[in-house]
């Protein structure tokens, strides 16, 4: 489980970083002067609004999707009746 967790960490990390990039890219193509110090600095803010936006999405769903897990019981030895752990 830790491989498969380090592997998805690091795909969520890529595609934030790709959302904010975009992000900035496309406020700056939509002003006059992006090569200020000031315009790069909005662009970024821009970027990370939008993936911190698309994070509270996801993050959204996945807590209404928790809400319908099921629990389950450890399997019982049938020999004995008692829970394998």
């Amino acid at each position: 489980m830790n491989t498969l967790q380090q592997v998805s960490g690091a795909i969520g990390t890529a595609l934030f970083v790709s959302i904010m990039s975009s992000g900035k890219e496309s406020y700056l193509k939509g002003i006059n002067e992006p090569n200020t110090a000031l315009a790069q600095v909005n662009g970024l803010i821009s970027g990370l609004q939008q993936a911190f936006f698309i994070a509270a999405i996801v993050g959204a769903i996945a807590l209404v999707l928790s809400f319908f897990l099921k629990r389950t019981q450890a399997p019982e030895n049938s020999s004995t009746g008692v829970p394998i752990k």
